[in-house]
């Protein structure tokens, strides 16, 4: 199937695949980039919204207005809003790992997850903003990487025999992360990054990397359920 049909199947695949090409877009552009670095607001814990946040955010919302959504948002930036009577619920962050970005490191993208009335998964969507693909979940057709030049590709299994073969993943951009560091995990991997986000989750169902480690408790609101993703593709979480 192609992809971009399997994106409009779900409002997940929708919302976040239009709103992944909408940043694009802007990001090839260095005057862009200049106002977009602007930051708007402290956030605390070392967090902070930048216009770009902003940006991304109000393309979220765009299109699930013009999708008709009627349900309770829950975005990073704008914290928990009712849109409506209708009991479902949308969470997303509309644009992770954005400091990295003003430091020429693009490792960022664009999440959304559509969750029912009983608080089931109905759809999701998780855009990589660097490479022109979606991973994307919907009931008809499972979790898949629905390329934009391509027909769409199933997760990739995992290769992993060992931690020292591993390609591991480690959140400890945050200073907070790092003060009370005491994991092996870090010293005994092959190779180490220390991205974290969305894009982690599908470069992990990608087959691009084996393991994510989050050590300290961090925002589960919306930083969770990418993982469900891996889950849904055999990971363990």
């Amino acid at each position: 199937m192609p992809a971009e049909h399997l994106t409009e199947q779900t409002l997940a695949g929708r919302v976040v695949g239009g709103a992944a090409r909408h940043l694009r877009d802007a990001l090839t552009s260095s005057k862009y980039l200049e106002g977009a670095s602007t930051v708007t607001a402290k956030k605390g814990d070392d967090h902070l919204k930048h216009r770009i946040d902003e940006h991304a955010e109000e393309a979220i919302f765009a299109l699930l207005r013009a999708d008709g959504y009627q349900g309770t948002v829950f975005s990073e930036e704008a914290g928990a809003q009712s849109w409506g009577d209708d009991p479902g619920l949308f969470v997303t962050d509309p644009y992770c790992n954005t400091t990295l970005t003003f430091h020429g490191v693009r490792d960022s993208a664009v999440t959304g997850f559509e969750i029912g009335p009983t608080g089931r998964l109905v759809s999701a969507a998780i855009a990589d903003v660097q490479l022109w693909r979606t991973l994307t979940f919907g009931d008809a057709h499972g979790v898949s990487l629905a390329w934009d030049d391509v027909a769409s590709t199933p997760p990739s299994p995992w290769g992993m025999n060992s931690r020292e073969q591993s390609l591991v993943v480690m959140s400890l951009l945050k200073r907070k992360r790092r003060a009370y560091l005491r994991s092996t995990i870090a010293r005994e991997c092959g190779t180490l990054l220390t991205v974290d986000g969305g894009i982690v989750a599908l470069r992990i169902c990608a087959g691009e990397v084996d393991a994510f480690v989050d050590h300290i408790f961090g925002q589960p609101a919306y930083e969770a359920m990418p993982y469900r993703l891996v889950e849904l593709t055999g990971g363990v979480v």
